[in-house]
């Protein structure tokens, strides 16, 4: 059996497409969460819901609910990967609890799949060399186990990495790499089109405020800016800013849905620093405005 690790919509949809070109036809799921497993949009849930349909086991693991307990379970699912000649499929490569448990047992083949843009930009946390900080027993060992950190670590185990970015350098050399076919305009639900305002030509990207140091400071500027924009697309672990009919939640990606906006009229699109600006990049339609590239105060 193959296990796949998901813990974002996007990861859940790169999922979805994987499992399209596997011959396993029995896979576990697990579906991981920092602090709850209601910190997601309901719209995130429906698409994890329709994925566990198609799956033999699923579990649901909070990343909080404590290290020795997580790793417990991971190692475990991983043997069974193993022992039924399966793969493990996995995006978020600083997890610490992952790969102890690969280091472990790692012999189980290790696939990973993007997880946006931090699998291109070098400045991102996946390119770091720097190991694991702080004081006590268990970080202290964890330093031993990873030197260079653990990104490092499982960077060097992938047997394989499946991307939504052909054009892009990834965490791995390119011959291990293979493109998905991938079109954004696949994911439109058109249910969603029913609270589009009829004419959509500015458009701003939430992101999750409350994880940011500044999340207060980058709130208010995204609320001075829905002053002239048209449509707010809300992250899905957002915090609804404010209760105007141009905010919303919905079930389609961001990038669908500004895939079909586009269609209509040119777009200009306020982000934080989004991956849905490199995903649509070729769009020179879109014009798109990177709010912290030009913030003074941005981390």
């Amino acid at each position: 059996m193959n296990v796949y690790y998901i813990r974002t919509r996007l990861q859940a949809l790169i999922v979805e497409e994987i499992m399209k070109t596997q011959t396993m036809s029995k896979n576990i799921i697990v579906f991981s969460y920092q602090y709850s497993r209601e910190e997601d949009s309901e719209e995130v849930y429906q698409i994890y819901n329709r994925i566990s349909s198609k799956c033999f086991f699923v579990y649901h693991m909070v990343m909080t609910d404590g290290f020795v307990k997580n790793l417990a379970i991971i190692y475990f699912l991983n043997l069974i990967a193993l022992f039924s000649k399966g793969k493990i499929y996995f995006a978020g490569i600083d997890n610490y609890q992952f790969a102890t448990a690969y280091k472990i047992s790692p012999f189980v083949p290790l696939c990973s799949f993007d997880d946006g843009s931090a699998n291109f930009l070098r400045s991102s946390k996946y390119y770091k060399e720097i190991p694991k900080s702080g004081r006590g027993t268990g970080k202290t060992l964890l330093r031993f186990l990873f030197p260079k950190g653990c990104a490092y670590y499982l960077r060097s185990k992938i047997s394989h990495h499946y991307t939504i970015f052909p054009g892009l350098s990834n965490i791995v050399s390119s011959d291990k790499v293979t493109a998905l076919k991938w079109d954004w305009l696949s994911f439109l639900d058109k249910s969603d089109l029913d609270r589009v305002p009829e004419c959509v030509t500015t458009v701003i990207l939430g992101t999750p405020y409350h994880e940011y140091k500044d999340g207060e400071r980058l709130e208010g500027i995204a609320k001075k800016l829905l002053i002239d924009a048209d449509l707010y697309i809300s992250h899905p672990r957002e915090r609804k800013i404010m209760d105007t009919e141009i905010v919303q939640n919905f079930k389609s990606p961001a990038e669908a849905l500004l895939k079909y906006l586009s269609s209509f009229h040119c777009l200009k699109v306020y982000h934080f620093n989004s991956t849905v600006a490199y995903s649509l990049s070729a769009e020179e339609i879109i014009n798109f405005v990177d709010v912290l590239a030009n913030d003074t105060k941005a981390p």
